[in-house]
């Protein structure tokens, strides 16, 4: 079981790396908020995005660039 979740982990960071320099749409989930400073959605491929000093509504879908990984593995992205 250790294993399973430990390559499921491997997988999933790979293919966070794999985005960095992609282009997606995002749906917005949680606006901006005073203590992340960042709004959060979740992208076409199911790819949780934050997104710092933005200032999006909920519920609106977004054009990003994919900028780069936090060090805890967030995909970083900023708005087109």
């Amino acid at each position: 079981c250790r294993r399973l979740r430990r390559l499921g982990e491997e997988k999933r960071a790979a293919f966070h790396r794999a985005q960095v320099g992609q282009t997606l749409r995002v749906l917005i989930e949680t606006a901006a908020e005073e203590k992340s400073g960042h709004a959060q959605g979740l992208s076409d491929n199911y790819v949780l995005v934050a997104l710092p000093d933005a200032l999006v509504e909920v519920n609106t879908l977004v054009t990003v660039r994919v900028t780069g990984l936090a060090a805890d593995g967030t995909v970083i992205g900023s708005i087109l």
